[in-house]
């Protein structure tokens, strides 16, 4: 199942947590392998969907998650403050038996966490694109949103009909 567009929690160390979520913030997936490559860990990723959000638990972010975000396209996320484990456990109560290790829960927490931040403007986003019949756009608009490279959604919307209406003159 590829989705157009997947949060990811990482927990990264020997043994790396990942965890992918959809917009919904249904789990799709959740796994730990020890010694994961960056290169294994983009290419388990992407077989679900383009991430848009790539998070951790700890403040700041390494700078291997900030590599692997830039890698599939993403923006990297990290809480204020990093989460404690209390926060984390509290975070992941209700997927308890989808995980089966600390670094399975501590990615998916971040993913959460992540998903709390930013799930108003991917809700509202997907909302106006349904209003606007072009639900399809979902996955460029909301990237222009999460990378600040648009003020709101129909500036998004516009420049991403403005890059549509250039590539049909070019034709």
């Amino acid at each position: 199942m590829y989705l157009k567009g997947v949060i990811v929690g990482l927990d990264l160390g020997t043994t790396v947590g990942i965890a992918v979520l959809d917009i919904k913030g249904n789990l799709v997936s959740v796994f730990s392998k020890k010694d994961f490559g960056k290169n294994e860990i983009v290419k388990y990723i992407t077989k679900y969907g383009k991430p848009l959000i790539v998070a951790s638990d700890v403040s700041p972010a390494s700078k291997k998650v900030g590599k692997i975000a830039s890698s599939v396209g993403g923006k990297v996320f990290y809480p204020e403050q990093s989460m404690s484990i209390t926060e984390k456990n509290e975070i992941t109560r209700e997927f308890e038996k989808k995980f089966k290790n600390d670094h399975e829960r501590y990615a998916l927490a971040a993913g959460i966490k992540a998903l709390k931040k930013y799930g108003e403007l991917i809700n509202k986003t997907n909302f106006t694109l349904q209003q606007f019949g072009i639900s399809h756009r979902f996955e460029e608009v909301i990237t222009l949103l999460l990378r600040e490279e648009s003020n709101n959604i129909n500036d998004a919307i516009d420049k991403i009909l403005a890059i549509k209406k250039r590539k049909s003159f070019k034709k």
